[in-house]
């Protein structure tokens, strides 16, 4: 229900938007909003811009919501700020018409998952809480590699919030890839922002664009698109007209960027067995964790033995024996009395990344 400080009724452009269906969840099928009155209305002729403002709602539900049975309500509950998680499965009400309606009311404030639980995103974003120019050289980066960025909920002292919208759901995978590719190439420690989504399986969330900010020192701004006037209605016809980005393109792009830090890691690992294999003496020195595929199994690691491999041997990588902190290692191989040496072990390493 709406409820303001001096129990006046919404603006009658959102009443319109809360009167149709409030029982439809999307992303079932909308069904066109009714006849508004008043301000959207301007006159009785005025059909066309009903039918505009109705069908931006429905995209603006669309682009944004990954799934509607998990969402977050932002609040100061008990004198604490934060967001709170909404689960229908613990009885909260799923995402529906009026709670987006209820949002850009301002009656409450929604953030929304970065994934649709599976995997997937409809979007990402970048989050500054700094008076800097990160966001705008992110901007700069993705105009000039050819994708449509926008701008929302710039305030004093904050740079806010970037949007990419894709045109079908991306892996979160190749998202977090992006990410990192367009840092690089924007010069940004990609710590100093945040990422969304910011894994592929863990949920995270971000304030849906056109709410009041509730943190008590934003002073309840709203998350205004830049480039449009500030007007619910007008934001939501500006961003219906706002291009999609292709996830195919930011696919290719992640793809390179996992080609080069595959590169770079073998590269670094060629290096560590150079200086290693030349080392006279003790074997103690040698980091072989970071020179092998290990993974953990009880008390230690497993791995393949390069010199087993090198006879057609140990297809199950598991002959190589590593200590949990990695200063020992052997091969099990045929028993004690013919396992082979670390020494020659090394030298095949050295030979295989030289």
């Amino acid at each position: 229900m709406w409820q303001s400080p001096d129990n006046s009724s919404p603006p009658q452009h959102l009443m319109t938007l809360m009167t149709q269906h409030d029982a439809t969840i999307f992303p079932c099928v909308i069904p066109q909003m009714e006849e508004a009155q008043g301000e959207l209305a301007l006159d009785d002729s005025n059909d066309a811009r009903k039918r505009t403002l109705s069908k931006s709602f429905s995209g603006f539900i669309s682009a944004f919501i990954n799934r509607t049975d998990v969402w977050f309500q932002q609040a100061v509950y008990r004198d604490k700020f934060g967001c709170f998680c909404k689960k229908v499965a613990n009885g909260a009400d799923p995402v529906s018409r009026r709670l987006i309606v209820n949002h850009l009311s301002g009656d409450i404030t929604v953030c929304v998952p970065a994934t649709n639980g599976e995997g997937l995103a409809k979007w990402c974003a970048w989050d500054s809480d700094l008076d800097s120019d990160h966001l705008a050289r992110i901007a700069a980066v993705l105009v000039a590699i050819g994708f449509h960025p926008l701008k929302e909920g710039r305030r004093e002292g904050r740079e806010g919030h970037m949007w990419l919208m894709l045109d079908v759901p991306a892996p979160a995978a190749d998202l977090l890839l992006f990410n990192r590719l367009v840092c690089s190439y924007a010069e940004i420690d990609r710590n100093a922002l945040e990422f969304f989504p910011k894994s592929v399986n863990k949920l995270s969330q971000l304030r849906l664009p056109l709410g009041v900010h509730r943190k008590p020192e934003a002073n309840h701004q709203r998350g205004w698109f830049d480039g449009a006037p500030k007007s619910i209605a007008e934001q939501l016809i500006w961003f219906a007209a706002q291009p999609k980005n292709s996830t195919e393109r930011v696919q290719r792009l992640a793809n390179a960027q996992r080609i080069a830090e595959a590169n770079a890691l073998r590269q670094a690992r060629k290096k560590r067995v150079r200086r290693f294999a030349n080392r006279v003496g003790s074997l103690e020195a040698i980091d072989i964790l970071s020179l092998v595929d290990a993974r953990r199994v009880g008390d230690e690691f497993y791995a393949q033995c390069p010199a087993c491999a090198a006879e057609g041997h140990d297809r199950h990588a598991d002959n190589l024996r590593i200590s949990a902190d990695g200063k020992k290692f052997c091969c099990v191989f045929g028993g004690p009395a013919a396992t082979h040496k670390s020494r020659e072990i090394v030298r095949i390493l050295s030979k295989e990344n030289r």
